[in-house]
């Protein structure tokens, strides 16, 4: 089973049913729900972020008691991210710290994935960087049945 880490923006566009996103976000949650695993920290950050968009939404309420009812979908890891490269994610690249939680999850993970969103925060350098710094991937929704 892969392990996906995923970024609030995918749950965001669950929620714009007028976007040809919506359909693709929600199509890559079906597969983490049929064959993966889903990444949360140890902390409760990533949920927490999740809650809003969980409880407006129906589908992604159900996929979410879908999720953490069954055995073996959720992993957690740490969210924390060495400050070496905190700082330059921060620092240099502007990242944005909201995100830092993800990217700790992620380098932790068996897979090493980031699935985010179409207008994502995640530019080519911050993902340069990640793959070359922490061996992270960072992929859209559409990329994920290809992994």
């Amino acid at each position: 089973m892969k392990e996906w880490t995923v970024d609030t923006c995918v749950l965001a566009k669950c929620s714009e049913t007028d976007s040809n996103d919506c359909i693709e976000c929600l199509l890559f949650l079906g597969l983490v729900l049929k064959s993966g695993k889903l990444c949360l920290d140890h902390e409760g950050e990533i949920e927490i972020e999740y809650r809003p968009y969980i409880k407006k939404n129906p589908l992604l309420r159900r996929w979410w008691y879908m999720m953490i009812g069954q055995v073996g979908h959720i992993s957690h890891w740490s969210n924390k991210v060495p400050n070496r490269h905190k700082n330059r994610l921060l620092n240099r690249l502007g990242f944005h710290d909201d995100d830092l939680k993800f990217v700790g999850v992620a380098a932790r993970s068996v897979d090493k994935i980031i699935v985010s969103g179409f207008d994502s925060d995640y530019c080519p350098e911050v993902c340069q960087y990640l793959k070359k710094g922490l061996g992270i991937t960072v992929i859209n929704p559409n990329s994920a049945s290809e992994m």
